[in-house]
This record gives structure tokens, sequence and C-alpha cells, in this order.
């Protein structure tokens, strides 16, 4: 999902990074070279890493590229590469280039897989396809992991000399996919035309295309030893241009200044737009006035520049050899707290909202919660948590606010089938202390029957709420991450469903439709064989859940923004 900020011009580029290192952290600071190998009493790392601290030591070594347009910013002289016109400061945001988050195509080896691009301007796909690391090879000036030939801080073939400067093979990927931007609603998170937020339907890769150099053992509990999987993350930057100056390539696909790209030809004096300008506004009539100005708003560090959001770390793993389908991920969106509290996030939200499946294809039901939300956010259940689960609605047109009866529940085949039974009570009630229900009142890690419930806390409404047993509201302990497996669909029709937890006014709505239409085809259906070295699909390990499973009260580990599948 992706939303703008101005209209002028925009664009998305989504890409993936897939390696050992990617982890998540246990503190929302900064890492850094002095830090990033710091463990806390359990032994795990404290600080998150997306990108290595090499490929940060190189933009930091490296000079910047002086033929790139900074407008009147000049204090950029005699810079590495991470200072920018837009990062004139040449802040440190983890490991990330800052000169390599700013502009695209970059002329340096990257360590980014790129997978789509969204453009105002489609004109300029092929320049975006053909210069992708996907598929163009990238040089840059290299010696060692220190750079004891002090050789890195040439960017060009004229500086470094010729035994350092290096051509590193592009990734050998299909060229980034490449498309017009959907219209969205200037500074309203995305929303498209019919109110539904903009999204990409990804294909995620197969462990083989990932490169068995970044599968790692899953050491999640109650795993099999020796099963792998790959962390990684993925990667959203977003561009804003601006229409007081021509930026480029125009509609027609005619080309302006260099290449169809502004550049340093049209720094300092000669830049198009200045820095907060006083600009002739006139006099009146008839008068001895001396000319009056107007006074404009314009940071030339801001004018045309580019966002960038990462998501928390997620696994891809195999999908078992002669599985048959498609596999799509039914996930979550949002946080708890109203539509103030949230902002820039949403409420809760189901994403697909509509999803679209034949019967034999499968879903994978998995979403995260958090339990270390701010203080005071709206929500139900116990203050900082989010849960989240799927139920059938009693009437199945989107509008009912009350469960379908388990009995009722027919998305999963037969309502008198066990099958169907035991999947709707596992969605319902998100695996609480493995849907153990408590003996007596005073057994733990269990589920409060009703009665016990309420005599636990004096039929208190509020203490209710509040209890970790309240298995009803979704309250147990180590419930933030959801793992309901792949279904295979059997049952024909359009589902509504909603979450029983997040339905109330300052949280509504959390509703969702499954539409599952007639089988494939048996031709249909073979071509979707995925083996070993399968690519149509890949099963998904949600973001957090190793950490989910194992470090429950870890902060950083365990709140999520999620992505669209």
């Amino acid at each position: 999902m992706w939303s703008s900020s101005s209209r002028n011009g925009l664009r998305y580029y989504f890409a993936i990074l897939c390696a050992p290192y990617i982890r998540d952290g246990t503190t929302t600071d900064t890492i850094t070279q002095a830090n990033m190998d710091q463990k806390d009493a359990n032994g795990e790392y404290v600080y998150g890493m997306h990108e290595p601290y090499s490929w940060y030591r190189k933009c930091q070594q490296r000079s910047r590229n002086y033929g790139v347009f900074i407008a009147d910013q000049g204090n950029l002289q005699d810079r590495p590469a991470t200072f920018t016109r837009q990062d004139n400061g040449g802040d440190a945001h983890g490991f990330e280039c800052p000169e390599e988050r700013d502009y695209y195509p970059y002329w340096h080896p990257s360590p980014w897989k790129d997978i789509a691009i969204f453009t105002s301007n489609p004109a300029r796909c092929d320049h975006f396809r053909t210069h992708s690391f996907n598929v163009a090879s990238k040089w840059w000036c290299a010696s060692d992991d220190t750079d004891s030939a002090q050789v890195e801080q040439f960017n060009n073939p004229k500086q470094c000399p010729p035994q350092y400067w290096v051509k590193v093979q592009a990734w050998n990927l299909p060229p980034p996919e490449c498309f017009p931007a959907g219209w969205n609603r200037d500074n309203h998170l995305g929303n498209g035309v019919g109110g539904y937020a903009n999204s990409y339907k990804w294909v995620l890769p197969s462990m083989l295309q990932i490169g068995s150099p970044n599968w790692v053992d899953d050491k999640r509990p109650g795993k099999t030893l020796g099963t792998k999987i790959s962390p990684c993350v993925f990667r959203i930057r977003y561009n804003t241009s601006s229409s007081d100056y021509k930026g480029g390539v125009e509609n027609n696909g005619n080309a302006v200044n260099n290449g169809g790209f502004v550049d340093y030809t049209l720094n300092g004096p000669n830049s198009p737009v200045t820095q907060n300008p006083y600009v002739l506004f006139g006099k009146k009539q008839n008068n001895q006035d001396q000319p009056w100005y107007l006074r404009l708003a314009i940071d030339t560090s801001q004018f045309a520049r580019t966002f960038e959001d990462r998501s928390h770390t997620f696994y891809i793993t195999n999908i078992p050899v002669g599985h048959v389908g498609n596999i799509y991920n039914l996930m979550v969106r949002g946080k708890r707290g109203n539509i103030v509290q949230t902002y820039p996030g949403v409420e809760y939200d189901f994403t697909p909202n509509n999803l679209n499946v034949k019967i034999g294809e499968w879903i994978h039901f998995q979403w995260t919660g958090c339990d270390t939300n701010p203080a005071g956010n709206d929500g139900e259940g116990i203050d900082q948590t989010d849960r989240s689960n799927f139920v059938l609605m009693k009437m199945n047109d989107g509008r009912g606010n009350y469960p379908k009866k388990i009995e009722q529940v027919e998305v999963f085949g037969d309502p008198n089938d066990q099958r169907s039974v035991d999947l709707a009570f596992k969605m319902a009630y998100i695996n609480q202390y493995g849907g153990k229900q408590c003996a007596a009142q005073t057994d733990t890690n269990c589920c409060f029957t009703l009665e016990q419930l309420k005599a636990a806390n004096g039929n208190n409404a509020g203490n209710m709420e509040n209890d970790p047993q309240n298995c009803f509201i979704l309250n147990g302990n180590n419930a933030n991450y959801f793992d309901g497996g792949k279904v295979q669909m059997y049952q024909g029709g359009t589902f509504a469903y909603m979450s029983t937890r997040n339905n109330n006014f300052t949280n509504r709505s959390q509703k969702g439709f499954v539409t599952v239409s007639a089988a494939l085809s048996p031709v249909a259906l073979a071509a979707t064989v995925v083996g070993a070295a399968g690519f149509v699909a890949a099963a998904v390990i949600a973001g957090g859940s190793l950490y989910a499973a194992s470090h429950p009260g870890s902060a950083a580990a365990n709140c999520f923004s999620n992505v669209k599948a």
C-alpha cells in the first residue's frame, strides 16, 4: 500500500533484501558501528539491522555524485555519499546509504533487489527497467574490508586506480515491473478510487531465487531441525516531484536538459528554485511606493524529495515438494487506537479487504499484533495490546456485527465436518494457551470459562476486560502473533468476516470478504505445482514470528506495519 504527499509527480519503488544478517532489535535506537554487535541478557542482538555495515561504510567513504541537481544548497562541497540535497546534514538512519535512497536508478551496486515501480510519468519506465541493478551490472572503487588502499573515496574510473575499479555483476533477475501510478487523494494514506488503499499484488520469490547463501536454520521453538528460512526486509521508496520546475521527460517522452533529468547544470545561480525567495508582486497604480514582494515558502532541500519505509523482518521458506495451488496471504494492517492516535498509520484493517481465490487454492491466515502500543490508545482488551481474529458474520452482507455460531461456519467446508469445526475454532481464538480451557479457577496458562471469569473478577466488567485469561476478548498472553497455517479452500461462495475484538465505534470496522470461485481447470492447476525449484509462489512466515514466539516482551520485535500480499 502506498500514499503520496504530492500529485505534481510521483514514483514508488518496491524492493526486497534477503540476507542472514537481517534482524529486528529490542530497541528503536539507531544502530552504529560501535553498538551493532551488542546483545542483551538473553544473548540476542539489541539493534536491528537491514543493510550491512559494510554497505554504509562504503557510502561514508565514497564521494557524493557532483553531477546531480542540488539547487542552491551550497553546503555539499567535499561531502561523501551520506550527504544529499534533501539530507544535507548527513544524518544516519540505520545503515542505509542516503544517496542510494534518494536517487534511482543508482549508479553503483546496491544490496536491494527491485520488484516494481509505479510512476506518474510512464515515459521513464524503459530507463528505470534498463538501468535497474536487477539487469545492469555496476562499478565502484573497492579494495578490501577496511579500504586499506584508501581508494573507496573515488566514485569514477578517472580517479580510481584501474586495479580497484571493480565491476559487480547484476542480480540476473527480471527487470522490475513498471506501471502508471494509480490516483490517490493527497495525504490520505493511499486511499484510491473506491476508497480502498492502492496496492500491488506481489508474488513472493522462492528460496531458490533468493539464493542459498541467504538461508539460515529455523531455530524457532518446535521447528524441525534443519529447516531453512531466509530473513528478508521489504522497502518502499516514494518520490514526490514539484511542478515549480520541469523535472525531466515530459508526457510526450521528449527529453529536456541532460537526457531528460535535471542535473548539476541547474545548480547554484542557475537553479530554477531558490530558498524562501522574495518574488516581485508589483505596486498599486499611480502610487509612489517601492515595489511590493511576496515571500514564498520554498525549501530547496525538500522540493522533489524521496521518502523511505522499511518493514520489520519477515521470513520466506520453501513450499513442500508437490504442493499444488497458489497461496494467498491474509493479514492485518493498522494498530490500536482511533484515527488520530494511529496517524499516519491506520486503524485495524484486514488486507486484502476483498480476497478472491479459486476452489483448490490456499489461504495462509497469519498476522501480527503488539503488546507495547502507546498507553491509553483506544481499543478493546488489555491496554497497549493488539489482537485480531477471523470470524464469519451472521449477516453475509458485510453489515452484521454478530458472529455465526461455529456449527454454521461454512467457509472451510461442511460445518459438520471436524476439519471445518477445528479451523473455525482456531481462527476465532487464535491459539490462545493452545486452546486449553481451565479446569478450575486457580489454573493458569489456560482460558477461563465465562463463569470462572466472572467469579475471578467479582463480575466487574472493567476487571474482566483486562484479565489475561479472558480469551473471549483475545487477552491471552503471547498471542500477539497468529499463524493459522495455509488452508485449502473447498467451499465456493462469498463470505463476510470480522474481528470480534476490534469493532467498536472508535476502532471500526475490521471486516473483509473472502470470495471462493469455481475450481481451476486441471491444466491450470498443474501449472501451479511448485517444487523445490518453484518460482510461482512461496510461503511466508510473517515478520516477527521468530520474536513473537520466543521474545514476546520485545517492544520493537513484536510491533509491525504489515504489507499487503
